[in-house]
């Protein structure tokens, strides 16, 4: 009986070591307060500095998320002269991959100034584009992946990105993981 009883608790820590990545998958998102909870900014997230453009209005819209929970929403009303850039300093390791996630719609979004609407990415402190997807969904929620390797740095800024002359974008359920490995 006792052999028995030590096979089955060894299957067991077995099976529990086999589930354990998927028991800490959340643990493994590198962005504080993913949700973007906070009114009217997210805590832990700041609004970056546009110099002569004004931001736009930056809000938690309750009940407007895609599962029917608040997101953070970005508008730019009619009259023009906006820029919204919303971003988080994120600690990484140098030359790894990472998967950069989040819950995205955007709407009437009129005329950019350089073409690049509304954006989520990563870049490094100096501003290159690590990763990134331009955005224009016309009022349909979209699940966006971007799966990027970071160069020799140990910090990315994750940008939430509105230059348009009116429009709104929302965002939900923003995520950094280490890719798996293959």
């Amino acid at each position: 009986m006792n052999s028995l009883s030590n096979l089955f608790r060894f299957a067991s820590l077995f099976f529990l070591a086999l589930s354990a990545p998927s028991l800490l998958a959340d643990e493994e998102n590198l962005i504080k307060n993913s949700a973007l909870e906070g009114d009217p900014m997210p805590y832990e997230w700041s609004l970056a500095d546009t110099g002569d453009l004004s931001p736009g209005e930056v809000a938690q819209d309750k009940d407007a998320g895609q599962e029917g929970a608040s997101c953070l929403r970005i508008t730019h009303p009619p009259g023009g002269g906006y820029y919204t850039q919303i971003r988080q300093i994120v600690p990484v390791s140098p030359r790894t991959k990472y998967i950069l996630r989040a819950k995205v719609k955007t709407e009437n979004l009129l005329r950019s100034r350089n073409g690049m609407p509304a954006l989520f990415g990563m870049t490094n402190s100096g501003g290159s584009w690590i990763g990134a997807e331009h955005l224009d969904t016309f009022g349909e929620w979209k699940d966006v992946e971007i799966s990027c390797e970071t160069p020799d740095v140990d910090t990315v800024l994750i940008l939430i990105y509105l230059d348009v002359l009116e429009g709104s974008f929302w965002v939900e359920d923003v995520s950094l993981v280490p890719a798996p490995v293959e």
